[in-house]
């Protein structure tokens, strides 16, 4: 695997995130004002992966998890993943469960412990969020991880 890092987004890279989350066909329209719990993986001055979380109390949105074409499949999102969960552990957030939608990525993210949930079980306040409301299509897989 090459050399990069992972680290807290910092205030002057959300341009660079919205550019990453584009190229994938990411959803930035929403993305939230601060982007506390959100991490980039960088390979020298270039971003090559993100993650991030929204936070509902005990209940959090997994989003804008992506790696770049050309750096898939070098464990970098599996690190993002270790990554989170050890930030979430840092700042000893109360999450107790995060969701996720996603289009194409539901067998990377089963081996990353999220299991797929029917949409109608999600909490309330994960469905009124714009990406669950009408960002994603409604064939998209819901999943979810338990985090205690």
């Amino acid at each position: 695997m090459e050399n990069f890092s992972i680290s807290q987004i910092k205030e002057n890279e959300r341009e660079q995130l919205i550019e990453l989350l584009q190229e994938a066909n990411l959803p930035v329209s929403d993305l939230p004002e601060r982007l506390d719990h959100f991490l980039l993986a960088r390979k020298g001055d270039s971003v090559i992966g993100s993650i991030g979380l929204e936070v509902f109390g005990p209940h959090a949105l997994l989003r804008s998890m992506v790696v770049t074409r050309g750096m898939q499949g070098e464990g970098i999102g599996k690190l993002l993943i270790s990554h989170l969960m050890t930030d979430i552990s840092r700042r000893a957030a109360q999450i107790e469960e995060i969701y996720l939608i996603t289009e194409n990525a539901a067998k990377f993210f089963s081996s990353a412990g999220f299991e797929a949930v029917e949409r109608a079980t999600v909490p309330a306040v994960i469905k009124e969020v714009p990406q669950f409301k009408n960002l994603c299509p409604s064939s998209a897989t819901v999943m979810r991880y338990k985090v205690s």
